[in-house]
């Protein structure tokens, strides 16, 4: 039985973000290598916790590849360590991944679990912006 708080939980997906930003090179840069994480709660208090989340998951073709990736690489991270750690907590049901996360939450959620996502994210937030930056 898992007797860990909230803020162990919170704290726990946050430094486990931190180790795969070191270890793989994925990290919570920007353009001109800002820090994006300090600014998204802001993102998410101005426009909006879908719309910070579109920006977020916004693609674009790779010249080289011609594949498509994420325009904002940064805050894709941060929308993907939203979507550990709001799974983890039981707010989304079937997210596995950014794109998953925004689907649920535009169609399927009502908007008391939009409200909880927003409130939890931006917890989260604090604890991965203390962490990664």
């Amino acid at each position: 039985m898992n007797f860990q708080t909230l803020a162990q939980r919170r704290a726990a997906i946050a430094l486990k973000r931190k180790k795969k930003d070191e270890s793989k090179g994925e990290n919570f840069r920007g353009k001109n290598e800002g820090n994006v994480v300090s600014g998204f709660p802001m993102l998410i208090r101005t426009d909006g916790f879908l719309p910070a989340l579109a920006y977020a998951i916004e693609n674009k073709e790779d010249k080289q590849t011609q594949l498509r990736k994420p325009k904002n690489q940064g805050e894709f991270q941060i929308a993907a360590a939203l979507v550990e750690h709001l799974t983890n907590e039981g707010i989304l049901k079937q997210s596995k991944s950014p794109e998953d996360m925004v689907r649920e939450l535009a169609l399927a959620a009502d908007a008391s679990q939009l409200r909880r996502a927003t409130a939890e994210a931006l917890a989260f937030l604090n604890y991965l912006k203390r962490f990664v930056v």
